[in-house]
């Protein structure tokens, strides 16, 4: 497979927080899968929720300061659902700007 990517993807898993601009729906808590400095992919159980090509925000939160670490605006890209299950999906949404996702994966 060609790898397109422009930023190294690191693993991570802590919650964040996706806010879909289209949608009148509160904020929903998520799981990251992996991180990079171009974007994320999260996993879900609202599958129905995301679409390619909608705009969302996501918020990293530092739970000990219960602040931001980064809010970002970002588009999704992709939606991986397992063919057992149309609920649960892995989301791939690429951010506006570029961010250090080290900094937030040394917290």
């Amino acid at each position: 497979m060609d790898e397109r990517r422009s930023y190294q993807r690191q693993p991570a898993s802590f919650p964040v927080e996706v806010a879909c601009l289209d949608q009148a729906e509160k904020r929903k808590t998520e799981y990251l899968h992996n991180i990079s400095d171009g974007g994320i992919s999260f996993r879900t159980d609202d599958g129905e929720r995301y679409k390619i090509d909608q705009h969302i925000v996501v918020s990293i939160k530092d739970d000990d300061l219960n602040s931001a670490l980064i809010s970002a605006n970002a588009k999704v890209i992709w939606i991986d659902h397992p063919a057992y299950d149309l609920n649960t999906a892995t989301v791939g949404v690429h951010f506006e700007k570029v961010i250090e996702s080290v900094k937030l994966l040394d917290k």
